[in-house]
């Protein structure tokens, strides 16, 4: 996963800015669909003007950003349906720490809220950023807001899993031994 995670980095933020620039999320962001999504869970966004920073097209990247995470969280959970990638999931569940699993878990979905808040919810804390480094830190963070989807994203499939996957085991241990107990009261009488 480092290894994945190093090599989407080097690759991936880069060709995510350069993806983002491309003026076709201008009509993405005007469908019909992909608006009354955002408007749900990036409201921030609609209020924003296609030129809010000079020379940079904020509310195309933005829009980029968004899609790209809804994509990746979409896939994600399609990831789900294939066998080879729950069996993977599951044996990292099984074989890896779970402290640590849940530990890295919460810290990736708070650097994760945390950027999203800041990004599509509330525009006080990006003013502010945006008022100290004169904007500069505004499109790093969106451009590296699908790095920590990615992340986030399959962590949360890992620790979705294996928590399913504990409680339906000890879900069907107590109905087993409340079976056998019924049984043997019933042998009894």
């Amino acid at each position: 996963m480092i290894m994945s995670a190093v090599g989407g980095a080097i690759v991936g933020i880069p060709l995510a800015f350069f993806v983002a620039l491309l003026p076709i999320w201008d009509y993405v962001g005007e469908f019909v669909l992909i608006k009354k999504l955002n408007t749900l869970v990036a409201p921030g966004i609609e209020g924003i003007p296609y030129k809010e920073l000079p020379d940079f097209p904020l509310k195309r990247v933005l829009i980029a950003m968004t899609s790209m995470v809804e994509l990746l969280f979409l896939g994600n959970v399609f990831a789900l349906f294939v066998r080879k990638i729950r069996r993977h999931a599951l044996l990292v569940w099984i074989c890896y720490d779970r402290k640590k699993l849940l530990h890295y878990f919460s810290i990736s979905g708070l650097i994760f809220g945390a950027a999203w808040y800041i990004l599509f919810i509330n525009w006080n804390v990006l003013a502010f950023m945006m008022s100290l480094q004169g904007g500069g830190g505004v499109p790093y963070l969106a451009v590296l807001l699908p790095m920590m989807a990615f992340v986030f994203g399959h962590l949360a499939t890992i620790v979705g899993l294996g928590l399913y996957r504990d409680a339906s085991r000890k879900l069907s241990r107590m109905a087993a031994s409340r079976l056998a107990s019924r049984k043997t009261r019933a042998a009894t009488a």
